[in-house]
């Protein structure tokens, strides 16, 4: 699969043909193909530094589908590189509360490029970290 930030090489796709079309899908196909068509356009937002359309795009991805934390992290970031490192560091924490058990959130927890405090980095660590303790 291509990068979500990855343009089409000879044209960008069609969103909204396509979450139109995912309409006419299964519920549960459409549930997955539209959360993650959501996902993508958001990205490519991000990509593109239009970080107030990428955050209005993402806030629609629904929490329960398989592209939530994905997009949960993708605001995180773009606040981050927006210069908000408070809002950032909500949207991570909320990340790690929310999706304390998936794989995605740890790798993304990890990623973070802690360039506005370490201790933004490690409060988010250490509570991402004593949410799973409390679960086992």
């Amino acid at each position: 699969m291509a990068p979500l930030t990855e343009e089409t090489p000879s044209k960008t796709p069609n969103y909204n043909t396509a979450l139109r079309d995912a309409n006419k899908l299964e519920p549960a196909a459409r549930f997955v193909l539209s959360n993650h068509l959501l996902l993508r356009q958001g990205a490519q937002k991000l990509a593109a530094k239009d970080y107030s359309q990428s955050r209005q795009l993402l806030t629609q991805v629904e929490t329960d589908s398989p592209s939530a934390v994905q997009a949960s992290l993708l605001i995180a970031e773009s606040y981050r590189l927006e210069q908000q490192p408070e809002q950032a560091k909500d949207w991570f924490l909320r990340t790690a509360h929310h999706y304390p058990y998936r794989t995605q959130t740890l790798s993304g927890l990890f990623g973070i490029n802690c360039d506005s405090s370490e201790r933004c980095c490690a409060a988010i660590l250490s509570n991402w970290f004593c949410k799973l303790c409390r679960w086992r």
